[in-house]
């Protein structure tokens, strides 16, 4: 919602002059059901073969529209001879949670990470990090800057990285107007 839909938001608002916009943000299981249910007629998700809830079938179209990382940074770099590093972690029930801990349990030798705090918002984390609480895996679109300006460090080295895409997932069937002009509107990456 901070990034690419921040940023789509505001070509919507010049193109097509929509009168009100809600922006919604849940857990991914949370905003499936609001569109499946007809609540949101347009569902901005992250997507990557290791989380299990994910729009399927015949009943959703799907577009790509951001190619993104989740990158591992903290204020400080781990030294290399901690005995355990602060974990910020996401909370179990959002999909990074999920694409974080199938990553690490891939890794051929885990980094000793202790949870300290756990929360359902990437924001907030992004917040933790540049207090200096701790270590967590945030995407480039949103810690970027604080990186490009010397706020955080990533961390390890670009194995740890966690590629993904940012997809734009709605029902098959006719939406309204504007939801019609807003798909069709929105980039492919």
């Amino acid at each position: 919602a901070r990034t690419w839909v921040a940023d789509w938001a505001q070509d919507l608002r010049r193109q097509l002059k929509p009168g009100l916009l809600r922006v919604r943000t849940s857990a991914l299981a949370d905003t499936l059901h609001w569109l499946e249910q007809g609540e949101a007629d347009l569902m901005v998700a992250y997507h990557h073969p290791s989380i299990a809830e994910r729009p399927q079938g015949r009943a959703f179209l799907q577009k790509t529209v951001a190619h993104d990382r989740l990158v591992p940074v903290a204020r400080r770099a781990p030294a290399a001879s901690a005995r355990t590093v602060p974990f910020l972690a996401y909370a179990p029930k959002l999909a990074l949670s999920g694409l974080v801990a199938d990553h690490l349990l891939r890794q051929p030798a885990p980094q000793r990470l202790q949870p300290v705090l756990e929360c359902d918002s990437a924001d907030a984390l992004l917040e933790y990090a540049l207090k200096g609480m701790g270590l967590c895996w945030l995407p480039w679109s949103l810690a970027g800057q604080a990186c490009r300006q010397g706020q955080l460090t990533v961390c390890w080295d670009g194995a740890m990285e966690i590629p993904f895409e940012v997809r734009l997932v709605r029902l098959r069937r006719r939406l309204g107007d504007l939801a019609e002009a807003a798909w069709l509107s929105a980039p492919g990456a």
